[in-house]
């Protein structure tokens, strides 16, 4: 970002750094910031197309039980009903699931940030928790598991 403009990403992210007591809160040369909260690392990127990626990693997943997880991310990320929008992955060369949401910076002020970071916080601790159960079992069907988490989503008619 050495143009000398500062991106609506990075104005963003020095107010919220002023909002948890941290004053000169930025992004590195990859357009990354990590904060930690309670021992939970959540990543900024901000992407060169305006957008505010949110991401962390939830738990590393042995060798061997990488194909029912997957499976279980699947059904889990399936028309985001067990995410609120978010996305659960592990990538087929990592061991670790992550999740991410993608944020248009052109909606996002310093109110709307913070709302969607406690969010993606309890979010976190909740997918973190559940997938390192997965992991400790040893006979649940990853699949049916997540249709039992299923949850619908309240219904509001659109009004012409």
């Amino acid at each position: 970002m050495g143009s000398g403009k500062e991106s609506p990403n990075a104005k963003l992210l020095l107010e919220l750094g002023q909002f948890v007591g941290l004053s000169d809160l930025h992004f590195d040369e990859d357009h990354t910031c990590i904060l930690s909260f309670d021992e939970t690392a959540v990543f900024l990127k901000s992407e060169d197309n305006g957008a505010l990626t949110i991401y962390s990693p939830l738990a590393e997943v042995p060798e061997g039980k990488k194909v029912g997880i997957q499976s279980f991310l699947l059904d889990a990320n399936f028309l985001f009903r067990a995410t609120q929008g978010a996305t659960l992955c592990m990538a087929s060369n990592s061991s670790f699931v992550t999740i991410a949401i993608r944020l248009k910076s052109s909606f996002l002020n310093l109110k709307s940030l913070v709302e969607a970071m406690e969010e993606f916080i309890q979010m976190v601790d909740f997918w973190q928790k559940k997938i390192l159960s997965l992991i400790s079992e040893t006979d649940e069907l990853p699949g049916e598991e997540a249709k039992k988490e299923h949850r619908p989503l309240p219904h509001q008619s659109l009004k012409a």
